[in-house]
């Protein structure tokens, strides 16, 4: 829900940060809980550190605001601003329960063998046809929950373009994307999997789970492709914050169950 807060259509003009209408949770998966998808939990403790990139020390807020410079294309928050400070509150709660110095296993984006070659443009186009081209679109401009709302973001987001991160993120790092993609698409996918209608208005889930059910056309089947036979999601609409069951708790990354799934 980044975008609705801080977007370029956020209602309150003052609150407009954001050059995009992307949201933390797009880089950030489940809501920055997911292993090895760039996680936030256990990271409070990370911070002052020092940044090769800034070549000083950073806070946890300066870190945040070069997500919003880059990653949201946008401008930095006021540390004392009501957003900023419930985005640091939000790192400090993910980080319930670590010591300082405790390693938590699955941060970052894994780590795949770096290539003993240049990367192959025209192998990669290749790949991008037939494994992301039917959720992120030919031109990599994603699928948008509203095209007359972009206020409503996305329910796959942009790769590059206008309303995409900029150069200086860090999806736009080759081996920091490569890794992310191998250890996360495609997101909680059965790929090409049709989807039928369900008892619940407006709710949809793979054919393979459905006894009968008329399949669902157009733009929406190909979102719903993505679609996880283990909860039912709203096609295009406003897709809620869903917290695994074990992050509700007072150690909300739930330690003994990250080191089970290592």
């Amino acid at each position: 829900m980044t975008y609705a807060y801080l977007g370029p259509h956020a209602p309150d003009r003052d609150t407009r940060f954001a050059g995009n209408n992307l949201a933390c949770s797009n880089c950030h998966l489940e809501a920055g809980t997911k292993k090895f998808g760039l996680p936030i939990y256990g990271l409070a403790f990370d911070f002052p550190r020092y940044s090769a990139r800034t070549g000083a020390e950073i806070s946890i807020e300066d870190r945040i605001n070069s997500c919003m410079t880059r990653s949201m294309n946008g401008r930095p928050l006021p540390v004392q601003s009501p957003d900023m400070q419930a985005l640091a509150a939000y790192v400090n709660f993910l980080s319930t329960g670590v010591t300082p110095g405790e390693q938590i296993p699955g941060h970052g984006a894994g780590a795949i063998p770096n290539l003993d070659r240049a990367a192959d443009p025209k192998h990669g186009k290749l790949v991008y046809a037939r494994a992301c081209l039917d959720c992120h679109n030919t031109n990599g401009s994603g699928i948008a929950r509203s095209p007359q709302a972009l206020s409503l973001g996305y329910a796959v987001p942009p790769l590059w373009g206008a309303d995409s991160f900029n150069d200086g993120a860090g999806m736009a790092r080759l081996i920091t994307l490569a890794n992310f993609l191998h250890s996360n698409m495609p997101h909680g996918p059965i790929i090409g999997t049709r989807c039928c209608r369900t008892k619940r208005p407006g709710m949809w889930r793979p054919m393979s789970n459905c006894k009968r059910g008329r399949i669902k056309q157009g733009l929406s089947t190909i979102f719903l492709r993505t679609c996880s036979i283990s909860r039912l999601i709203p096609p295009m609409g406003l897709t809620p914050i869903i917290f695994p069951r074990r992050n509700i708790n007072m150690d909300p990354f739930n330690r003994s169950a990250l080191k089970s799934r290592d």
